[in-house]
């Protein structure tokens, strides 16, 4: 990653390769595998990471990706793509869930994942297991999805038909150009438009309080209960 440059190079040396040519990619994580590496190697100095840099948060409005929906093709993809937007799921995650394990308030506990490869996982990205709710736009998609029958062929064709879709309703606005995650993305953002808690929000979407806040920084809302959420959601 960092060749032609040697890791007994002056740190400086170091930290600017870095600051040029990783500092703010979603390969942050490298970073701290070089901290790692030079503290194996026996050096004091560590790499200056900037960790609150956050992932691009795009997302869309419920309307908003129903425009998108008119240009995609596949009534499955489009009830997908609602389902993503409407459950805050990673992809791999919708395609595990079950119809039988979705309760009547259209609440349903994630644990595992459908691999890209298409091999079940009998856990989740980050091995969280959380309970998460559909919400009420989606309820109809959703249900529908999880009534398709050969859901594997498309796990990966997924992506792609709403990349493209997405950029032809939002040409000139990258801020609307979506994939399967940025969805997820919408998700949060609706509830946060509705007054629910980053700490709520982390629950529903399977992640650590530090991660959902250095993702949505600035989203700092009081918080709630479970059923207060589904009160505001009404």
């Amino acid at each position: 990653m960092l060749e032609p440059l040697s890791l007994h190079a002056h740190i400086d040396d170091i930290q600017r390769h870095w600051d040029d040519r990783l500092k703010g990619t979603r390969h942050k994580r490298y970073g701290a595998r070089l901290n790692q590496l030079l503290k194996f190697i026996g050096r004091a100095e560590r790499l200056s990471l900037d960790k609150r840099n956050p992932p691009e948060t795009r997302w869309v409005t419920w309307d908003e990706l129903q425009k998108i929906n008119v240009r995609v093709a596949d009534p499955v993809l489009r009830d997908l793509y609602s389902a993503l937007w409407a459950t805050g799921c990673r992809l791999g995650e919708l395609f595990a869930i079950k119809k039988e394990e979705v309760r009547a308030d259209f609440s349903f506990i994630v644990e595992r994942q459908l691999a890209y490869n298409r091999k079940p996982k009998a856990y989740t990205k980050n091995r969280r297991k959380h309970k998460t709710i559909v919400l009420p736009q989606g309820h109809e998609a959703f249900a529908r999805w999880l009534d398709v029958e050969d859901k594997l062929k498309y796990r990966k064709r997924a992506s792609h038909p709403l990349i493209y879709a997405s950029r032809e309703v939002f040409p000139s606005d990258p801020a609307k150009w979506m994939s399967p995650h940025k969805l997820r993305h919408s998700f949060v953002h609706f509830l946060v438009e509705k007054g629910v808690s980053l700490h709520r929000i982390k629950d529903l979407i399977g992640d650590t309080l530090k991660t959902t806040e250095e993702t949505y920084a600035g989203w700092v809302i009081a918080d709630e209960s479970l059923e207060e959420v589904f009160k505001k959601l009404r």
